[in-house]
């Protein structure tokens, strides 16, 4: 499974041309970061008892991914 890898770099930094090491350090960081936070946040903002929580941290997770994307050339949208 290499989308977390690969979404870790993008979110570190990387871009299409250009990565080196500190864009995997620090995606890694803030990639497991999201991850590790995201549940409790969630939870947080939908108290219901369901798995809706669940679904919040899914898209929390897949719209910062999302977002690294579109800065894969590096430039500003």
């Amino acid at each position: 499974m290499a989308f977390p890898a690969i979404a870790a770099i993008l979110v570190g930094g990387a871009s299409l041309k250009k990565a080196n090491i500190w864009h995997v350090i620090i995606g890694v960081v803030l990639y497991q970061a999201i991850l590790t936070i995201a549940p409790v946040v969630s939870a947080q903002l939908i108290d219901d008892g369901s798995s809706l929580s669940e679904i919040a941290r899914v898209i929390i997770c897949n719209g910062v991914i999302l977002y690294a994307l579109t800065k894969i050339d590096g430039r500003k949208i």
